[in-house]
């Protein structure tokens, strides 16, 4: 089992506060984005991330803390050779043991009893976990408007480490995901990264279709050289969006990189008659 309080450096007294600090320090050091091509310190990453998910939830953290005492005192037990097995016979005058007596099934002042006592825990519980998302909740808008400070800041791997945390209090979030995907994309040209967390939004996107989002895989999957997946996203922002011209753009963009410049110079050509301004250099440039 691995010891988490030892990945991260600290005590197993350890508060939350330096639990969230360490992982901070070293989060900071082996992010992949600051260690490229790197497949350790992305593993190492990997395993940072667990440590930090388990050591800051008390529930989890309490569950740990008991497998790792039980762990370490089972390592320290001696090894026993094994015993013989020996066929043991009864004692003279040996009675056996009379059987018990057949189940009595409770009253109805007993089954009220239970009833009530399995009430009041399921209420118990629902209070709990209603008491968790509350605070993931509140945990989340708070490093969620840390991230947007951050990024204003230019503190760019920061605010990707906020936006990580505000996934891991609410998953589901969308514009989350979608965030972070534009700082791995356009800042630090992580496309595949960029790439997951664009699609992650948009299954999680209320619409269940998005053109900026539709727009912004296709410009992933050209960075990667993935050109025939980059048509069919540009082609659903086009359905979606007819008269917007960036779609027409940016779809001519992967035709010509196709070595199609009929479908290309056809796209630029509606993307300019739609107000696109940078289409009509391509159009000169390229275009006969």
């Amino acid at each position: 089992m691995p010891d988490y309080y030892q990945l991260l450096g600290l005590a197993r007294t350890a508060s939350q506060a330096e639990v969230r600090a360490a992982y901070r320090r070293l989060a900071l050091r082996w992010h992949p984005d600051k260690n490229p091509g790197d497949g350790a310190a992305e593993e190492f990453f990997k395993q940072l991330n667990e440590a930090h998910q388990v050591l800051s939830d008390s529930v989890r953290r309490y569950q740990y803390d008991q497998l790792l005492f039980y762990a370490e005192q089972s390592a320290a037990l001696p090894a026993h050779p094994p015993r013989r097995a020996t066929e043991r016979r009864a004692p003279p005058g040996y009675q056996p043991p009379p059987p018990p007596p057949a189940y009595r099934w409770p009253d109805r002042a007993e089954r009220l009893r239970w009833g009530v006592w399995m009430a009041g825990f399921c209420l118990f519980i629902a209070a709990l976990v209603w008491a968790k998302g509350s605070m993931d909740r509140s945990h989340a808008e708070a490093e969620w408007r840390e991230a947007h400070r951050l990024l204003a800041l230019g503190d760019t791997t920061e605010a990707v480490l906020q936006l990580t945390e505000v996934i891991f209090h609410q998953p589901q979030r969308a514009e989350a995901y979608r965030l972070r995907g534009e700082i791995r994309l356009h800042f630090y040209g992580r496309e595949e990264l960029a790439y997951q967390d664009f699609r992650k939004a948009l299954s999680l996107s209320a619409a269940q279709d998005d053109v900026d989002l539709r727009q912004k895989l296709g410009i992933c999957c050209v960075k990667q050289g993935r050109l025939s997946e980059a048509l069919v996203h540009f082609n659903r922002a086009v359905v979606l969006a007819p008269e917007n011209g960036r779609n027409y753009l940016l779809r001519g963009a992967a035709f010509f990189q196709l070595n199609d410049k009929i479908s290309a110079c056809a796209d630029w050509l509606r993307a300019w008659e739609l107000a696109e301004s940078q289409a009509q250099t391509l159009i000169n440039d390229y275009c006969p």
